[in-house]
């Protein structure tokens, strides 16, 4: 279970990470932020939808989401 998590989940998290390290330093996150679960919070929904087929996957819905949670993260 771990070795798969590294080497199909880590490297995902990882490109979720960097870009919002890039934006605690555009000073459009808080540096206090958890990236992890800010990560966690960013694809849950979408794996949820896409997962359990509960409702389309759109680009609105992306929109809608990212904005959401960004919110959360703004310093």
């Amino acid at each position: 279970s771990e070795q798969i998590s590294g080497l199909l989940v880590a490297p995902g998290t990882e490109v979720y990470k960097q870009r919002l390290h890039s934006a605690i330093d555009a000073g459009e996150v808080r540096p206090d932020a958890d990236l992890e679960l800010a990560v966690e919070l960013l694809t849950g929904p979408f794996l949820k939808r896409w997962l359990l087929r509960t409702a389309p996957l759109t680009h609105a819905y992306a929109d809608d989401l990212v904005d959401m949670v960004m919110r959360t993260l703004r310093p």
